[in-house]
């Protein structure tokens, strides 16, 4: 779980009438967390407020896992047999005779294959 701090220093001098700088700071961090299960110091938090929510939340976070990984490999069948597939009607095409029509088929394989490129990651 990336956990990612951001901050920013300002600086600003006031000058008095006597003759006395003075100088003051503001600092401003912000930070946030990224993924399906929050900071440890959070996640403690809430097994506080609701006893159990722990379990729960990582029990959330595990079945998302499950299903991701899931939608995953039925994608990378789906684009396996599609491939498959226009691989064959190209070459049943091309033993008939018929050379152009015989290229489509690859190059709908192709377009599927860059299509879902990203998904399959």
């Amino acid at each position: 779980m990336p956990r990612k701090k951001q901050g920013s220093l300002q600086r600003r001098r006031v000058q008095r009438e006597n003759g006395v700088a003075v100088t003051s700071q503001q600092v401003e961090v912000s930070e946030f967390t990224a993924g399906p299960l929050p900071h440890p110091e959070l996640y403690g938090g809430y097994e506080q407020v609701l006893p159990g929510s722990a379990d729960r939340i990582m029990g959330m976070a595990e079945e998302e896992g499950r299903q991701r990984r899931l939608r995953k490999m039925i994608l990378t069948v789906a684009v396996a047999v599609a491939a498959v597939a226009g691989v064959a009607v190209g070459g049943i095409l091309l033993y008939r005779g018929e050379d152009l029509a015989a290229g489509l088929p690859v190059v709908g394989v192709a377009v599927v294959a860059v299509a879902f490129k990203d998904l399959l990651r």
